[in-house]
């Protein structure tokens, strides 16, 4: 029997999501995480040193979805698969890829503890996946083309405002928020937050497209990194070479830099 544990590479957007797994495993006999990977392009750089033994997979991510990354693997240096989701129904798609497992988020210590277990088990029955992977390219082709068209849906439901709300969609739910409750927003890596009256939203855009669907009578970008709820502006506290601290209604304090500093005070007189 082989006691050496599967070297495991976690691929996921969702920077909560990679701590969790990275968390789990710690606990679990049997894999060792030794790389993670907020998308595609940099899980193929790690997957082609021919390091990993078994990486897990989000299913639905930006640019390169789960299953077009597997089908962009060389066959000699495809690893052992298991999908990590939020949606059940690409799991007889995952199956059809000779995937070890499909694990729904939130995931659980003891469900990881099971697809552990089936991928050490197929490594010691001497399974090869990318030998496999010729009669798989179909199948991938088809899960990855249906997932871009759903994302793409997701994308088309979120721009669809309703009542002065922003809309979003997460997990196969898209939520609005009333964009009067928005206090202010903030990047955060691939994400922003929206903070709708101390409550954070995450949010899968960039700054740039959350700002053009903002109303520009209400906001305003103050900082590259930041956009805020004009009227939650309480005090402006000047600091040196023209910049400022705003502080709002809620008592948050955000930066206000000096190349955005006249397009505001303009916005407030």
């Amino acid at each position: 029997m082989d006691n050496k544990p599967l070297r495991a590479l976690i691929v996921d957007d969702e920077p909560l999501a990679v701590e969790l797994l990275d968390a789990i495993f710690a606990d679990v006999e049997g894999v060792e995480t030794v790389a993670r990977c907020a998308g595609g392009e940099a899980a193929l750089d790690e997957i082609v040193r021919g390091e990993i033994d078994i990486t897990f997979i989000d299913v639905q991510m930006p640019s390169i979805n789960g299953f077009e990354l597997i089908r962009r693997i060389q066959g000699e240096f495809m690893p052992l698969v298991v999908f990590v989701s939020a949606f059940s129904k690409y799991a007889a798609d995952a199956f059809n890829v000779q995937a070890v497992d499909y694990v729904l988020k939130p995931v659980s210590e003891d469900r990881l503890r099971v697809a552990v277990q089936k991928a050490r088990i197929l490594r010691e029955s001497g399974f090869d996946p990318g030998a496999l992977k010729s009669n798989m390219l179909s199948a991938l082709e088809d899960a990855a083309g249906r997932i871009a068209s759903d994302m793409t849906d997701a994308v088309r439901r979120d721009d669809q405002e309703i009542g002065g709300s922003f809309a979003y969609t997460d997990r196969g739910r898209t939520y609005f928020v009333p964009q009067a409750d928005i206090d202010w927003v903030e990047a955060a890596g691939d994400y922003v937050l929206l903070h709708e009256n101390g409550r954070p939203h995450m949010v899968r855009r960039t700054m740039k497209q959350v700002e053009a669907r903002l109303d520009p009578k209400q906001f305003a970008r103050v900082h590259r990194s930041t956009i805020v709820n004009v009227s939650r502006i309480r005090e402006l506290q000047s600091e040196g070479r023209g910049d400022a601290i705003a502080i709002l209604s809620d008592g948050s304090k955000v930066r206000v830099s000096r190349s955005h500093r006249p397009a505001l005070d303009a916005m407030q007189r």
